[in-house]
């Protein structure tokens, strides 16, 4: 029987209640009386007094249960101490004065996570000798020095009787023999003190489950199955997991884990113990290495996809360089002979065309060169005339064509930016403006925001709706109204990407039949400009009149242009598929890759030789120069880029032969 004693002491610390049933159970003793310490925390030394005074008139002491402390915190270190330095503990009563009319038991009782399993409180050895707990007073066990038995919880706590003190005192409780009963005098209900929650979610009195842990030391234990029972499920699943072809592997490691994670639920419900916490770390650790190693893989993967397209891009814009530079050379020489006027203008064309697909190679190679950042943008100050200047002299046939009326506003304004990036930028949003808005009007300038320019594109075009607008940015998507149209819909995308590598912003909106308007915001806004001297590509010069240039390269068509531009500037040449060892010339022009016979960088001791001789060397390379030059080493060669303009080779050409005199 659970008798509640929950009372407020006054604030003299006196018990009222607990002496007065302690008397009425001298006259009709029970077989055992425990007293939990709980309600008596806060006793006086007088209020000890009169309830030792009660307590003598009890033909045999009762039980108490007493706190237990410890003489210091428990440290990890702890559990490699085995025993050489134990915890000790010391065991507390509410007043010295109990002591003599008291037999000390202690009421520790162990909860695990959610309130279960809850296990069987235990024999502890204290400064004040062995004390039992109370489940094994009652049970009438030996003493349990195991923490790990847990409380059968199927048995009805119900059944149980509880009655309160008041009730006790009044006489509502039949005056039956009370020889063979056990009453525990304690606190009934005290939130979160002396209530517990149980396996099945419910709250019983921690004085009512220690009459259950009697039960359980009196029927025997249930079944605990431990930790492996999970373990080896687990290990099962992980097996599973790896041979398992997908989805079913994951299925099952999933499967698992999960049936884990909710069996402590459902299995204590029929009071069946276990530890799941092995399994779920074995399963949780098998997974994360698995999605690491798919992270790494599909990392992996996407380097070498990134790896490879830079390759492919860079291999393709070298193998389109060698025709458009020979196109290059051999537009310049055809300029160089007797035509009219008509058939210059029309060079003149030509060589702008070749002029702006060489400058498109180049930005292409840039940006995969900028991917793999093996090669960093060159900002310097730029006129944003000069921009729109070249842009003209690209679009302005392909205008014409069209039937576009395409307007440049000039601008004084000198940014900050890559010059063949921003071309780059600026050309493919008009080379979009014109296809779709053919026989309509372009618009080309500059605006000022602040210290910041923005270059902007305006057409009069059929515009581009909502939805297409949300996607048009990505690769290889077209609006509707461009589908009747030739290309791939990389453009904007292109612009995007060289933005991000500028630093720059790219807005586009539109409206269907009004046009669409695309601005690249953010050029920093520059004090001055370098000015370069413009050489014209067709003029002799004393210094290059009847030099001896050895040109080497394995493509015969670019050998013969180059050979036939070189020749229109007074210089005699000798071309070679190869570069002979003892070569008899002023200056050396190659190629960097010579094919079968593999790269002036295997010949770099011959290179240096001449050097030796005051021999200059130009390299030239569809590849990045960048990469050219760390295959050079620290040699002091001049490398230029395919495609090449003839007035770029003619300045290294005046160059080279003005540091070697």
């Amino acid at each position: 029987m659970h008798m509640d004693v929950q009372e407020d002491l006054p604030q003299d610390g006196i018990p009222t209640a607990l002496p007065r049933v302690l008397e009425r159970l001298a006259e009709n003793p029970p077989k055992r009386i425990i007293i939990d310490h709980t309600p008596l925390s806060a006793m006086t030394a007088e209020g000890g007094e009169m309830l030792a005074r009660s307590m003598e008139r009890l033909p045999q002491k009762p039980f108490m249960a007493v706190p237990i402390y410890s003489d210091r915190e428990v440290q990890f270190e702890d559990i490699y101490d085995f025993g050489r330095n134990p915890v000790r503990y010391r065991a507390g009563v509410p007043n010295a004065l109990l002591q003599p009319h008291i037999v000390m038991i202690n009421a520790r009782l162990e909860a695990a996570a959610f309130g279960a399993p809850i296990f069987i409180p235990h024999t502890v050895d204290t400064d004040a000798g062995v004390l039992p707990s109370i489940a094994e007073v009652l049970a009438g066990a030996s003493s349990i020095e195991e923490d790990d038995l847990p409380i059968d919880q199927r048995i009805d706590s119900s059944t149980v009787p509880i009655l309160s003190a008041d009730q006790f005192l009044r006489g509502e409780y039949s005056q039956r023999d009370l020889g063979s009963e056990t009453i525990i005098l304690a606190a009934h209900g005290v939130a979160a003190r002396d209530l517990i929650f149980t396996a099945r979610l419910q709250r019983i009195d921690r004085a009512v489950m220690l009459a259950v842990a009697t039960q359980t030391l009196r029927d025997g234990r249930p079944l605990n199955l431990g930790p492996w029972p999970a373990f080896l499920l687990a290990a099962f699943a992980v097996i599973g997991w790896f041979f398992l072809q997908r989805p079913f592997g994951h299925a099952l490691g999933l499967g698992v884990l999960v049936a884990l994670l909710i069996s402590p639920f459902l299995l204590h419900f029929a009071l069946i113990f276990h530890d799941p916490s092995q399994g779920i770390a074995l399963i949780v650790t098998f997974g994360a290495s698995r999605l690491w190693r798919r992270y790494s893989d599909a990392l992996e993967q996407a380097k070498d996809a990134a790896e490879s397209r830079s390759w492919f891009l860079a291999q393709a814009s070298h193998d389109l360089r060698q025709p458009i530079h020979a196109i290059g050379m051999l537009s310049s020489r055809l300029y160089g002979t007797e035509l009219s006027p008509m058939q210059r203008d029309l060079v003149r064309k030509i060589e702008r065309s070749v002029d702006g697909a060489g400058r498109m190679f180049k930005s292409l190679l840039d940006i995969a060169a900028l991917e793999n950042g093996s090669l960093k943008a060159v900002i310097a100050p730029v006129s944003v005339n000069e921009i729109l200047a070249e842009v003209d002299e690209i679009q302005s046939l392909a205008a014409e064509r069209a039937g576009v009326e395409l307007r440049f506003v000039p601008s004084e304004a000198i940014v900050l930016t890559d010059r063949a990036l921003a071309v780059t930028i600026v050309q493919n949003l008009v080379s979009n403006a014109i296809k779709y808005a053919t026989g309509r009007k372009i618009v080309v300038g500059a605006r000022r925001r602040g210290s910041r320019i923005s270059l902007a594109v305006y057409d009069r075009g059929a515009g581009i709706s909502r939805e297409d607008l949300k996607q048009v940015s990505a690769k290889f998507v077209r609006a509707d109204v461009a589908k009747r149209i030739e290309g791939t819909g990389l453009g904007l995308a292109i612009v995007e990407r060289i933005c991000d590598v500028l630093g720059l912003r790219f807005r586009i909106r539109s409206r269907q039949g009004h046009g669409t308007s695309a601005l690249i915001e953010g050029f920093e806004v520059a004090d001055e400009l370098r000015k370069e001297n413009v050489i014209e590509s067709h003029a002799r010069s004393p210094l290059l009149e009847d030099i001896k240039v050895v040109i080497v390269d394995d493509d015969h068509e670019t050998l013969i242009a180059t050979e036939a531009v070189v020749q229109q500037w007074g210089c005699r040449t000798e071309i070679r598929a190869d570069l002979p060892a003892f070569p008899d010339c002023d200056l050396v022009l190659t190629d960097f890759d010579l094919g079968p016979a593999g790269t002036i960088a295997d010949r770099i001791d011959t290179l240096t030789a001449l050097r030796q001789r005051g021999i200059e060397t130009i390299v030239l390379s569809g590849h990045a120069t960048s990469l050219v030059r760390d295959k050079l080493g620290d040699a002091a060669f001049t490398i230029l880029a395919k495609p090449l303009r003839p007035v770029e080779l003619r300045s290294a050409l005046l160059s080279a032969m003005t540091d070697s005199s």
